[in-house]
């Protein structure tokens, strides 16, 4: 069975942990941020093709006209025309102008411009540093004896609290990061 006096003083330890880790957190001191490797990248490639066709097959269909005046001159004057088309297909990937010439009721020429765009994003992962929790044991010289000892690590700072049974001893540490690889 223990002692009062061995409950006193691990309360103590416990209560001393307690203290270290709300006057931490709590401090108004700026907190600096290890952000690891934070890097975002976008990369837009335009990718433009001209494609030429001048012949298609002709496409027969018929009409049936209705009994009224036509007026020849004009049907001459409009076979041997030509017109020009524009037409545009467009996404968010791509971007296609088609050009038509019809000339004497047929397709003369068609050209299409082709604009490709393939945006590539990479994100990587910010990782931030956490805080962490240490139990060990804890080895005194030059009286050999071995205690308990529980670290906790912020950012770069690290504090300790240990006790040692065979000495009857607390001990509280404090130590800094003072460089990493």
């Amino acid at each position: 069975m223990r002692s009062t006096s061995d409950w006193n003083i691990i309360l103590t330890c416990l209560l001393c942990i307690a203290i270290l880790i709300i006057s931490d957190l709590s401090c108004k001191k700026p907190k600096i941020k290890n952000i690891i490797d934070t890097d975002t990248v976008t990369v837009s490639v335009v990718q433009r093709d001209t494609i030429y066709r001048t012949k298609l097959k002709p496409v027969y269909r018929t009409v049936v006209i209705p009994d009224t005046i036509i007026d020849t001159a004009y049907v001459v004057v409009d076979y041997n025309t030509i017109n020009t088309y524009i037409d545009t297909i467009a996404d968010s990937n791509y971007n296609v102008i088609i050009f038509d010439t019809i000339w004497k009721n047929a397709i003369y020429s068609r050209k299409a411009y082709v604009s490709i765009t393939h945006t590539k994003t990479t994100i990587t992962n910010t990782v931030l540093p956490r805080n962490h929790v240490y139990v060990g044991l804890q080895f005194t010289a030059p009286n050999p004896s071995i205690g308990g000892v529980v670290y906790y690590n912020r950012d770069k700072d690290m504090y300790g609290l240990g006790y040692n049974p065979f000495n009857r001893s607390i001990t509280i540490g404090y130590s800094r990061k003072l460089f990493s690889r």
